[in-house]
């Protein structure tokens, strides 16, 4: 009986809700909104057709990307369209963080620092302004329990980290996920994880490589 009221409860606000907007014209912003379930996305436009038709043009030329109808290998088109509306500089950045493993929560300032010593970022405070703005366009995440002191930390989600390692060209990789592959003699960034043993083995092959240029430490601890 409890699920028959709420269906009826959640019809009722469905029917409100288009009358509501009915011929007015309205800007629906979703953030930090992940589901690739396109009959859900399909649900929740349908509650909104009855508006007035707007004249913002840019999100008229969005809606007609031939992008949606890509095969992307399970990545959304929406991120797709975020990144290729990355100016240059902030793509190269992101796609850095491809070197991060998934679930690993990184602090702002060795992002940055890593950044400039690869000279993707000139200045600290230009760096500062790269992060910010990748982290307003919901690219990075902020781990609520972080503490304010240190800065906090930030992580990618799982689609996003995703999309950074296709992004790379696999010029940034984690070494467990590609070792012993050919592909290492291509890349020019990774990250190991450390405490798994074998270290010293696992490093042969980046440390031989002459297109090394990151060699980054992750702490199993943190992920």
């Amino acid at each position: 009986m409890n699920s028959i009221k709420d269906d009826n409860n959640l019809n009722r606000l469905q029917v409100k809700l288009k009358e509501k907007l009915y011929g007015k014209r309205f800007l629906i912003v979703l953030d930090d909104m992940w589901n690739d379930n396109y009959e859900k996305w399909d649900e929740l436009r349908s509650l909104f057709v009855q508006g007035a038709e707007g004249k913002v043009d840019e999100w008229k030329d969005i809606l007609r990307s031939e992008i949606w109808e890509q095969n992307l290998n399970g990545i959304l088109p929406a991120l797709m369209l975020s990144y290729n509306d990355l100016p240059a500089h902030l793509k190269q950045c992101f796609s850095y963080c491809a070197i991060h493993p998934k679930d690993y929560q990184f602090c702002k300032e060795q992002v940055i620092h890593l950044w400039i010593a690869n000279g993707l970022v000139q200045k600290l405070h230009s760096g500062n302004q790269y992060f910010n703005e990748l982290r307003s366009r919901s690219l990075f995440e902020r781990v609520s329990e972080s503490s304010e002191r240190d800065g906090g930390k930030f992580l990618m989600h799982d689609l996003v980290n995703d999309f950074a390692q296709i992004a790379s060209s696999k010029l940034c990789v984690r070494l467990e996920e590609f070792q012993g592959s050919n592909m290492l003699e291509q890349s020019q960034h990774f990250s190991y994880s450390m405490g798994l043993g074998g270290d010293f083995e696992k490093l042969k092959s980046p440390i031989k490589s002459e297109q090394l240029r990151t060699l980054l430490p992750i702490d199993i601890q943190d992920l």
